[in-house]
């Protein structure tokens, strides 16, 4: 019992890991190309250290938030619906 669990947590981890990575790929790529396809004008107003400092702090704050945000969505959305379509018992 004590090494199914260890594996099953062990899975977990890597599913975990693995959707997270792919969320901040996609986010990043979404804000990257935003920002690609902006007019001229917003280059020419804006400077490029501002541009720069802006996109770090928004992906640092994505990075640090999707963890726990993905958690509780697993914990308060997934578990009760699972707990809900199983059989009562007898």
């Amino acid at each position: 019992l004590t090494g199914t669990s260890v594996v099953l947590g062990f899975i977990r981890s890597l599913v975990f890991f693995n959707v997270l990575v792919k969320s901040a790929q996609t986010l990043h790529n979404n804000m990257f190309k935003a920002i690609l396809q902006t007019s001229i004008h917003f280059f020419d107003t804006n400077p490029t250290g501002r541009i720069l400092n802006r996109f770090s702090k928004d992906i640092g704050y994505v990075d640090s938030l999707l963890p726990w945000t993905f958690v509780d969505f697993t914990q308060d959305g997934i578990s009760p619906t699972c707990l809900s379509a199983s059989p009562p018992p007898e």
